[in-house]
């Protein structure tokens, strides 16, 4: 089980620090305030422990402290001492450079209203933890190696076909009431598995093709059971059925779910939220609890959802303004730093508004905001720089979890049967893909600084193979042009633009969301590249609330978006994601959308091996092939791998020491419990 496992980790490491300690006395020092720089020399970096792994490893217990803003409530009787809000056995983190101290409120900028992918990270809700080894992230699957968090230790058997897992003794909701197994099987049984709030079941609550068994074992332990082997469940977090959180308050959500409370009594907190009638049930329970990246979400649909218990480090307890957030500490959090402290060591968080992303560049610059994980772009990286000094801050750039940048992606399905049939012709793609000049993209947009490939793993992953990042990836327009030819789409007279066999001119449409400002500038590259070889291109820049209902309605043609080629089971390559016909069929087993061709059921198959087999081997090799069928295929078209800026202000401790270690953006932000402000 992994605890035993953990009971062996970073031994050596700790021989020499845990050969002073001789006991209480030993134990004492250690649970100095927070304040008083308890040294972490001996500690592997990063590494992360359940407390009784602790203990064995180092002979120090550990009296436990907490910030004085709770001190102050546990003084006046708002609430019970540290000891009682911890858990039994609370997970141990080891901060990056130094013990931190408690106060401060953490201000940064974003620019829309809802969902923040800051906060997604920052303050996400993950039931176990990754280490941040150099190049690797805490959320990308199958990266890393993986630690308890609120599952204190977990077991496969039968195959991998049933997972145990034992959530933490004592781990309490930020309300204060016990996390245990009732939260699981409510998220299964009542929400994932209820055909009134999900019409299709989430893959991993269907893997396999059948209903997942939840049985209860006591109020701490859980037996998962899937049809077939899902040995990679517990590692993918970040997988597209786990983005639905597979832990959820039972206790709050109870009061809004039509099986455990009448619709007489729901209705009307129904109609006050917009809802008119029983039928509009799983849309209300679905503004309450939307599901996914719980952290990311603040604003509810229904007025007091802001009560809705988390286990993350901070909750949302106000919204002064649309789009302003503002996050106090939970204290009920279940880690705690190698002095005893609880964690986090800072108060609170406070997110404003800002309309576009050039209001965020300057608040860096005039130092106002304490840090930003995806607004910086290396466009500005000058600017960044040359204001560090009176702005506060410092710039790293860092390797980019999203490992390509500007990914052209096609729906192969798109609703318009005329572009269909040209995309879905492999010599098309081929032809653009050939026709973009990834060298000028990579100078005008990231300063030369980026990497030109195609989409595949990174050299130094397990599934990289020579070929893949160079494969239809040469800046040649007279070859793009010689396979526009071979298929029969002639010049019109004035040598404009190209046609297809109707006499229509050839054309397509990217419409893309504003997730990273470099998308737009790589799509009017790739639409003058396109253009050169007489393909007429139209550009749309949308917001999510526009682009995402065209997206699930099939009627994007091409998008531009990133890729993670340290994934072996990426949802955009390996799901066909924007294909909403092949993806569909796909997600409901078959019961809707459309019968995809035997390559991508293949893809299909292949994708799947990666999450569910228990051999590493196995599963390295159909990545391989998967990344393979890519190279072949183009059926998302690369340009970059290029670093990205992460800012954050010159007060805040155990951040640096990601520029040294290659650490990706978000690895830092998933460490956010361990940010600290100096004095």
């Amino acid at each position: 089980m992994m605890r035993n496992a953990m009971l062996v980790i970073g031994v050596a490491a700790l021989v020499a620090f845990a050969a002073g300690a001789t006991g209480q006395e030993d134990s004492d020092a250690a649970a100095e305030s927070a304040a008083a720089g308890v040294s972490i020399d001996g500690f592997p970096f990063g590494e992360k422990y359940n407390y009784d792994d602790f203990v064995a490893l180092t002979g120090r217990t550990l009296q436990f402290s907490e910030s004085p803003m709770l001190q102050a409530m546990v003084a006046a009787g708002d609430l019970p001492p540290v000891e009682q809000r911890l858990p039994d056995n609370p997970l141990v983190l080891v901060p990056w450079e130094e013990v931190g101290q408690y106060g401060g409120t953490l201000q940064y900028s974003h620019w829309s209203v809802g969902g923040d992918t800051n906060l997604r990270h920052i303050n996400g809700e993950r039931w176990a933890e990754r280490l941040p080894a150099p190049g690797t992230n805490m959320t990308l699957p199958f990266n890393g190696e993986l630690r308890p968090g609120v599952f204190e230790s977990w077991e496969y058997s039968d195959g991998g076909r049933t997972l145990t897992l034992n959530i933490r003794p004592g781990i309490k909701w930020s309300d204060g009431v016990p996390i245990t197994s009732e939260d699981i099987r409510y998220s299964f049984e009542d929400n994932f598995l209820n055909a009134d709030v999900y019409a299709n079941p989430s893959r991993a609550a269907n893997w396999g093709g059948a209903p997942i068994q939840v049985d209860v074992v006591d109020d701490t332990t859980v037996r998962l059971r899937w049809a077939k082997p899902y040995a990679g469940w517990i590692n993918g977090d970040w997988r597209p059925g786990a983005w639905q959180h597979p832990i959820r308050p039972s206790h709050f959500l109870k009061q809004f779910h039509k099986d455990y409370r009448s619709m007489d009594e729901l209705l009307p907190i129904m109609q006050e939220a917009g809802f008119e009638g029983a039928s509009d049930w799983g849309r209300f329970y679905l503004s309450v609890d939307p599901g996914r990246w719980r952290g990311q979400f603040i604003s509810g649909g229904l007025k007091g959802t802001f009560d809705m218990p988390v286990f993350s480090p901070w909750m949302p307890v106000a919204e002064p303004s649309a789009g302003e957030y503002v996050l106090e500490r939970n204290p009920y959090y279940y880690m705690v730093d190698v002095a005893g402290n609880q964690l986090p060591y800072i108060d609170t968080v406070h997110r404003t508004f800002v309309s576009n992303r050039e209001v965020v560049d300057l608040a860096i610059i005039q130092g106002d905001t304490d840090f930003q994980v995806y607004e910086p772009t290396l466009e500005s990286f000058t600017l960044y720089k040359e204001n560090e000094s009176a702005g506060g801050y410092r710039t790293m750039l860092l390797a980019p979890r999203q490992d390509m940048t500007g990914v052209i992606v096609f729906n192969l399905t798109t609703s318009d049967e005329a572009v269909r049939e040209l995309v879905q012709d492999v010599r098309f793609r081929r032809a653009l893909s050939l026709a973009i000049n990834r060298d000028e993209i990579n100078e005008t947009v990231f300063l030369g600084l980026g990497r030109t490939a195609q989409i595949s793993p990174i050299p130094t992953s397990d599934y990289y193979e020579e070929g893949m990042d160079t494969a239809w990836a040469d800046y040649d327009p007279d070859g793009a042009n010689a396979l526009l030819d071979e298929m029969g789409l002639a010049w019109d007279g004035k040598g404009e633009v190209r046609l297809r066999t109707d006499g229509q001119p050839v054309s397509l449409r990217i419409e893309h969301p504003e997730l990273l400002a470099s998308n737009t500038p790589i799509a009017e590259l790739t639409k003058a590249y396109w253009e050169a070889v007489g393909v007429k291109t139209d550009i749309k820049v949308m917001d999510g609330a526009n682009f995402w209902p065209k997206f699930f309605a099939n009627d994007i043609q091409v998008t531009v978006w990133q890729q993670h080629g340290s994934d072996p089971t990426d949802y955009w390559v390996t799901r066909l994601t924007p294909s909403r016909l092949w993806a569909t069929w796909y997600d409901t087993g078959g019961a809707e959308g459309e019968t995809p061709p035997d390559w991508v059921q293949e893809l299909f198959r292949l994708s799947e091996i990666p999450e569910g087999t228990p051999d590493r081997q196995e599963a390295i090799d159909a990545t391989k092939e998967i990344y393979r069928m890519l190279a072949d295929g183009l059926w998302e078209i690369g340009a970059v791998q290029a670093p990205v800026p992460f800012i954050y202000s010159q007060r805040l401790g155990n951040i640096a020491p990601a520029q040294e270690r290659n650490l990706y953006r978000e690895t830092i932000a998933e460490n956010a419990e361990l940010w600290f402000f100096r004095n």
